[in-house]
């Protein structure tokens, strides 16, 4: 009797786990970084990533043009998110507005969606596919991560042929403070609503650390990226922090010495790990 009921609980088991289309899907909000794009969807493929639901934010780049290979072979979704921010926010409700957009309309499609910027790479440091890991934290409704801020590595610019994850190898320490942010993996389906791009609240169950500890807000207590790791490129190269990033950022109220200490602390300490996980898929 007990090895027909384990079966069944089994078989039941797969059968929940087949109802999804899609096991592990990313949503972003992008406005002119299409050409950062194919590498951090191909990466994110790699690492075991099945689709992409990407919302352009009044884009001025081509990103249509370097979109549409993706587009067409399925791997990515397009939703024009025409918002102008006034505001860092207003900025952060825009993208909580396309991040329930996204739940809303894939909710019944996708077992897990993380939820990162198109800077952002996430990955496991124990070489493991992401929805191999994931396995791990059925009994929650989200997993939330660290981000490592990594710096321009004093590259001037990045030639198309580079990719920023074998180019930029400079971090902040790993106990600095700013590696305390995390973003999320959730089940859409358990969401109920999102209180900022970084913090959920969930119907039923919680979100939990790679630890398998809760948090009160979107800042976790000390830097853990043993099972689970974003490398976060915020400031990308020279040029790109130069034009887009900091211009953003003193709209936003960043002052020039701010972002002077911020691109000193984010080149301090050289990093190669996802340069090597890259190589072993």
């Amino acid at each position: 009797m007990k090895r027909i009921i384990l079966l069944l609980c089994l078989f039941s088991s797969s059968l929940y786990s087949q109802h999804y289309r899609y096991k592990l899907s990313i949503c972003s909000i992008f406005r002119d970084e299409a050409s950062y794009i194919p590498e951090w969807i191909e990466f994110h493929q790699s690492q075991g990533v099945e689709h992409f639901f990407l919302y352009n934010n009044l884009s001025r780049d081509d990103y249509l043009d370097i979109l549409e290979p993706y587009i067409k072979r399925g791997v990515v979704e397009l939703v024009e998110w025409p918002f102008e921010n006034i505001s860092l926010r207003h900025w952060s409700f825009i993208r909580c507005n396309a991040y329930m957009d996204c739940i809303e309309s894939h909710k019944n499609q996708c077992q897990w969606i993380a939820f990162i910027d198109t800077d952002e790479f996430l990955f496991s440091p124990s070489r493991k596919k992401l929805n191999s890991v994931l396995s791990n934290y059925l009994d929650y409704a989200g997993v939330y991560i660290n981000r490592i801020k990594y710096g321009t590595g004093k590259v001037t610019s990045l030639n198309p042929s580079e990719k920023i994850i074998e180019t930029l190898l400079f971090r902040a320490p790993l106990s600095s403070k700013v590696n305390r942010g995390v973003k999320l993996i959730v089940k859409p389906r358990l969401v109920e609503k999102i209180d900022s791009p970084d913090q959920f609240t969930f119907l039923s169950n919680h979100a939990v650390t790679e630890k398998k500890r809760t948090l009160q807000d979107s800042q976790s207590y000390f830097v853990s990226v043993d099972i689970f790791r974003i490398n976060n490129y915020w400031l990308r190269d020279l040029h790109f922090f130069e034009t887009v990033q900091s211009p953003r950022r003193k709209y936003w109220g960043a002052t020039d010495k701010e972002l002077k200490k911020m691109k000193a602390l984010y080149n301090d300490v050289y990093d190669n790990n996802i340069y090597n996980i890259s190589n072993t898929h």
